[in-house]
């Protein structure tokens, strides 16, 4: 996190999804050690609403996760620790949808980049191994794609930052608050 935030330009406002919490007491760590005013807005998973009730609440609150997507941040039980510092150290909790979370996950990663397949969803799977298995070059394709956006011209520790900021200001553009 300290390499992300010394590393991407001012930032007024960070999503972070919020599992056990902690990759968001991570953030919150780093964005105050280096004396950074970024706001930092936890996300949670409608289906597994554990964290958003214990912030709301501003106490532990377990409820049952039953997502069928959002498998990171399925946690029907918060850390008590880690809420102490998420009450201390995040603006505010949104919620989103299984639906949502999928939405986004095809937005960020396009059919020609890869091929995305929901959890649980074996139609899909068979549907995906299928259509590769039977174009070979659809596969040379997407392995060329995959490793020209890992190697050096590609998907660099500073271009997944920047994507990352481009991402969150596209999402504080659409968000009403």
């Amino acid at each position: 996190m300290l390499h992300f935030l010394r590393n991407a330009p001012p930032l007024d406002r960070i999503y972070m999804s919020i599992g056990m919490g902690t990759g968001v007491c991570a953030l919150i760590a780093a964005r105050d050690a280096l004396g950074l005013q970024t706001r930092i807005v936890g996300v949670a998973s409608t289906r597994a609403p554990a964290i958003a009730l214990s912030f709301e609440k501003r106490q532990l609150t377990t409820h049952a996760a039953s997502t069928r997507i959002a498998d990171g941040v399925a946690c029907s039980t918060p850390n008590d620790e880690a809420l102490e510092h998420i009450l201390r150290g995040v603006e505010r909790i949104i919620c989103v949808s299984d639906d949502e979370t999928e939405a986004g996950m095809r937005a960020y990663f396009s059919d020609s980049q890869v091929h995305f397949v929901p959890p649980q969803d074996a139609t899909a799977l068979r549907n995906t191994i299928h259509y590769l298995a039977n174009h070979p070059d659809m596969r040379l394709e997407l392995a060329r794609k995959a490793q020209a956006r890992m190697g050096p011209s590609g998907l660099s520790s500073e271009a997944f930052v920047r994507r990352h900021v481009d991402i969150s200001r596209e999402l504080l553009a659409l968000s009403p608050g």
